[in-house]
């Protein structure tokens, strides 16, 4: 015989099944139906109180960067045809740190805690650099030339060579941001926006050859332009570890679409007079898309005033960036010179949102 809570179990059963069903359900409608905000602020922002719909932002930053370009080596010691020779090493171009600047203007608003800023940045460098066959034995070009003493594009010995680099660099970056704290200690700022690029660079070299060949010397004059702008979009994180004190990393990525425009001339100098014959001139025009990395490490110390409404930020640390294939130099054999530039140094800041 079968008990009366036994026949009364599978009734049990399927009202229990139907009202989780009902529960679900209605969870679901309601969580996919929902158009209503958080009650609270989910990531508290990090800027100022303020008490109109924006607030300024000013920032100045003084760089010490170094410069440097893969591809520019012009001569090559410890290389004859002729015999055993000394060690020699190779020629290139050593940047020393020189300044530079950095201004932004933006505006801080009370939408979620929105930023915009844009940043100007400027830096100049100039490298030279010199070689002689006493003090490097055996010299030989590295570059070649349409005239020398073994032919168009051969290797040929050297009296003495010397090399000129200029590049100059200037960018606007727009970004658009919001800082917030993900944790009490620990804030992000992810941003996105653009990057416009003026990059100009010369590269001169000079061979000096000796007194028995046909020139006494080949000139040889190279530069290119970058301009151009593109989609830049990273983050910048910060951890709090004292009173007024912060350890910040940043990391910013950019695929730049630019126009090159790059040219090359070659001028040799004959060697029974005062003439010079033009044996190259060229010029190239292409379009193209550069990445460029940007990254950075350092201390912040910010001090807020006049109840929380101002805050005085000042930064320093060590910025690095990398122009990945930026060398488009004209040549003969091969074409173009390939390599990558990059920038590094100290980057001090100082801001002010108000």
């Amino acid at each position: 015989m079968v008990s009366r809570g036994a026949k009364s179990f599978p009734l049990f059963l399927l009202m229990s099944m139907a009202a989780y069903a009902s529960v679900t359900t209605g969870t679901a409608l309601t969580y996919e139906t929902s158009n209503t905000l958080p009650p609270q602020t989910i990531t508290p922002q990090t800027g100022p109180h303020m008490c109109r719909w924006s607030n300024w932002m000013v920032e100045a930053s003084a760089l010490v960067w170094q410069a440097q370009m893969e591809g520019l080596e012009f001569a090559q010691g410890g290389v004859s045809s002729s015999g055993a020779v000394g060690e020699g090493h190779v020629g290139h171009l050593s940047s020393n740190f020189k300044p530079g600047f950095r201004a932004g203007i933006g505006l801080n608003f009370r939408h979620d805690g929105w930023e915009t800023l844009l940043d100007y940045t400027w830096f100049q460098n100039l490298s030279s650099h010199g070689e002689t066959g006493s003090s490097n034995p055996s010299l030989v070009n590295t570059i070649p030339t349409v005239n020398s003493p073994a032919g168009a594009g051969s290797i040929y010995s050297l009296s003495s060579a010397s090399a000129h680099w200029k590049v100059q660099l200037n960018t606007l970056d727009w970004e658009l941001a919001r800082s917030f704290y993900l944790s009490r200690y620990f804030t992000l700022r992810p941003f996105t926006g653009l990057k416009a690029a003026w990059l100009y660079q010369h590269y001169n070299v000079d061979y000096l050859l000796p007194t028995n060949t046909a020139f006494s010397q080949i000139r040889l004059n190279h530069g290119q332009q970058l301009r151009g702008v593109g989609i830049r979009s990273g983050l910048n994180a910060s951890w709090l570890f004292a009173s007024h004190w912060a350890l910040y990393g940043n990391l910013a990525l950019t695929a730049l679409w630019g126009s090159y425009n790059c040219w090359n001339k070659e001028t040799d100098l004959v060697a029974s007079s005062s003439n010079s014959i033009i044996s190259a001139h060229t010029r190239d025009e292409f379009h193209t898309i550069k990445p460029v990395i940007e990254w950075g490490i350092g201390m912040t110390w910010q001090l807020w005033f006049w109840s929380h409404r101002y805050r005085f930020t000042c930064q320093a640390g060590w910025e690095e960036q990398i122009w990945i294939n930026n060398n488009q130099f004209l040549g003969q054999i091969p074409l173009r010179q390939k390599g990558d530039l990059t920038f590094q140094g100290l980057t001090v800041t100082f801001r002010l949102d108000f």
